[in-house]
């Protein structure tokens, strides 16, 4: 079973992903799921995944480092990094 997320077209509902990420993984979801459902399966079913969705050579791919475990409210972004670029978080 695949399943993929989104956030919607404004700032407002992308501020609810994390919430959102964080019920799922409380409610069973598992972890490789979640992720999946962000990258690879989101890409697959918006049929892109020949460019995006997996660290790959090759793809595009963006990374986010975190201080804890990703889907934790907790947990904080420690560095981005996009075209294998850190990106500031300022």
């Amino acid at each position: 079973l695949s399943v993929a997320f989104q956030s919607g077209s404004t700032s407002r509902r992308a501020s609810m992903l994390p919430r959102a990420l964080a019920m799922a993984s409380r409610l069973g979801l598992g972890s490789e799921q979640i992720l999946n459902g962000l990258t690879y399966d989101a890409a697959q079913m918006l049929g892109i995944d020949h460019r995006v969705g997996s660290l790959t050579p090759g793809l595009d791919g963006d990374v986010v480092m975190h201080d804890g475990p990703p889907f934790d409210l907790k947990t904080r972004i420690t560095h981005v990094f996009v075209n294998g670029v850190e990106v500031s978080q300022k």
